[in-house]
Parts: C-alpha cells; sequence; structure tokens
C-alpha cells in the first residue's frame, strides 16, 4: 500500500513558549509514500486579557504561518509540470493541495510566512477550474528540497523573498514581488511572468529559466524589467526558448565570476553590466531548431546536414551538399 498524507492541523493562540517538533510529514511506504500534510498557526493579540474566543478570533491576527515537512519523501514518478492536473489531482503524486473552495474565503489567502520543508510540493486549486485566484506570502522560507507551483490565472504577491524551494510559474500564472527577491540553490520555470521586483539575485547554485512569460490572457511579455539583476558565482539565468524577442530592461546587470546567463533572441537594455573574470555570458547552441530558420542546412540522408548559416558558412558533411544561406547584420544582429 501507498503511504497515507500527513493531513491537516491548525492551532490558534495568544502566546506560545512551544519549543517542540511539529510532524505533518506524509505515511512511509514501500511503494509511494504520501505527502506532506499542513500545519496553519494563526497568532492574535491580547485584547483586554480576555482569552481565546471566537470574538477576538473575528480580529485581525498578528501571524498567519502555514507549514509543510515531508521529511525528504518524494513520489516514485515525480511530475515537475503539473498544469494540467488542477482537476485531475488525484494522478499527481506527493502534492499537497490547499484547497480554495474547502476554506471559505472565496479565492484569495493569506499567509505571513510559508515553510516548505523536507522535499514538501504545495499547489492551490481555486474553487472552480481556472478561477481567478491570489495568494499574498509575505515571508517564504525553505531548505532548499521543496517546491511550489502557480498555476494559470493565480497571482502570488510577496514582499522580501528568500526563494529556498523551486518554484514553477506556469502560462498565465504571476508572482508579484515588492522588494528583494533572492533565490539560493533552487531551480525557477517562469512560463508565466515575474513583476515589481527591484532586485533579483541568483545564488547559490540557483538556476533560473525565463521562458515565453505568458499572461493571463496568454500572450507573451516581452519585458523582463528589474533595477539589479545580479548572478553570483555558480547560479545560471537562461533566457531561452523565445519564439517572440525578450528585453532585459534595468539600471545594473552583474554576473559575478563563475556565475552564467544563457540566451535566446533577447535584447539587453541595460545602463551598467559587469561581467568579472570568469563570468559567463553565451548564445552558444541556442538558435534556430533544427530545420528552421533563414540558415537552414540541407541534408541528403541522416546523419548528413550541413550546419547553419547565421553569420558564416556552415560546415558539411559530404563534399556535394550546398551549405546554407549566410545571414544577420554584424551591428544588428537580432
Amino acid at each position: 500500500a501507498g503511504g497515507g498524507s500527513g493531513g491537516r492541523m491548525a492551532a490558534y493562540y495568544h502566546t506560545s513558549y512551544f519549543t517542540g517538533k511539529i510532524s505533518v510529514e506524509g505515511g512511509r511506504s514501500f511503494n509511494e509514500p504520501g505527502s506532506s500534510g499542513t500545519a496553519y498557526l494563526e497568532r492574535y493579540a491580547h485584547v483586554n486579557g480576555s482569552g481565546l474566543t471566537e470574538e477576538v478570533r473575528t480580529g485581525r491576527p498578528v501571524n498567519r504561518t502555514l507549514y509543510m515537512n515531508n521529511l525528504g519523501q518524494e513520489g516514485t514518478n515525480a511530475v515537475r509540470n503539473i498544469s494540467t492536473y488542477y482537476v485531475t489531482r488525484n494522478v499527481v503524486p506527493t502534492i499537497t493541495w490547499i484547497l480554495l473552495e474547502n476554506e471559505g474565503v472565496g479565492n484569495n489567502m493569506t499567509f505571513d510566512s510559508l515553510f516548505i520543508y523536507g522535499a514538501a510540493k504545495l499547489a492551490v486549486a481555486p474553487t472552480a477550474p481556472l478561477v481567478y485566484t491570489t495568494m499574498n506570502i509575505s515571508d517564504w522560507t525553505g531548505d532548499g528540497t521543496g517546491a511550489m507551483y502557480v498555476a494559470y490565472n493565480q497571482t502570488f504577491y510577496t514582499e522580501d523573498a528568500n526563494v529556498q524551494f523551486d518554484l514553477s510559474v506556469y502560462g498565465g500564472g504571476k508572482v508579484v514581488g515588492s522588494g528583494e527577491m533572492t533565490f539560493h540553490g533552487v531551480e525557477s520555470y517562469f512560463n508565466g511572468r515575474l513583476a515589481g521586483v527591484a532586485n533579483i539575485t541568483l545564488a547559490n547554485k540557483a538556476q533560473m529559466n525565463m521562458l515565453e512569460l505568458y499572461d493571463n490572457q496568454w500572450q507573451p511579455n516581452p519585458n523582463i524589467s528589474f533595477n539589479y539583476l545580479l548572478v553570483r558565482s555558480l547560479a545560471v539565468l537562461k533566457i531561452e526558448h523565445n519564439l517572440e524577442r525578450k528585453y532585459l530592461n534595468g539600471t545594473a546587470l552583474t554576473i559575478d565570476g563563475g556565475g552564467l546567463i544563457y540566451l535566446t533572441n533577447v535584447e539587453i537594455k541595460v545602463v551598467n553590466v559587469t561581467i568579472d573574470a570568469l563570468g559567463f555570458m553565451s548564445l552558444d547552441a541556442n538558435g534556430y531548431r533544427s530545420g528552421t530558420g533563414p540558415g537552414t542546412g540541407s541534408m541528403l540522408f541522416l546523419g548528413t546536414a550541413t550546419g547553419a548559416g547565421h553569420g558564416g558558412r556552415g560546415g558539411r558533411v559530404v563534399d556535394r551538399l550546398d551549405t546554407p544561406t549566410v545571414y544577420g547584420d554584424l551591428e544588428k544582429p537580432l
């Protein structure tokens, strides 16, 4: 048998001196473990010395915390892209779901703190398919092993976030920040939008993948805007697979030694660009896919294709093959 999910628990309190362990991990199994459950902690200020009554709880809480931890247990067939499973949730392994239809809060929830540990994975299901949903989460914390998913027509708001879990923002989804956002040793995928973040830092081998950046009208947004973008040593930024041109817009871009940026069809509009010794910006192997584009090569049979002709003559496998047309403007390569 598979393991059961970790369940739900909630605690509402004025003062806590608890220093023990909160356990919400899924059940273990020789087959597939269960997903993490959730622990919801809500702290209220004292009102006229009263106890924690329902009347007190109707006021605004001081802190709302959501905690998840699956103690490193993952599904046997992990699914990275769950964007098509928000209705058929039962087929995706070891995902923890917030079901807004059960919460009685409409399609909006607010947390002051979110903790995702031990390979826990979080997704939010709206009250009905494709309904616009918002999540307000001030502080994001993790241990680098978990994941969070943002679906089509969902917007997650945060303040100064230290992203310490993998983040997937699907087409039509959006993450909106208001200040600093630092990604620590995790992978992030943006087929949706990242907006409102002034300063972005990729650190500790973090990898950010910027793809088509579709808004909730399913239109690709060409602009990636920031004040300061820093790619630290061994961190990677990829802006690839772009059918439409993208624009990096900002005041300062810095690539530290060992930092990497890979680009496809991108125009950089940044006031100050600094690439340290051993920093790296590359367009290698990021051109048109095989058989497409103005410099398409020719082929007699499988394995004999010529190289493409962006900027010069492509190589041949056999002499009788024609080389592709050379194209490209050295002053205006895009």
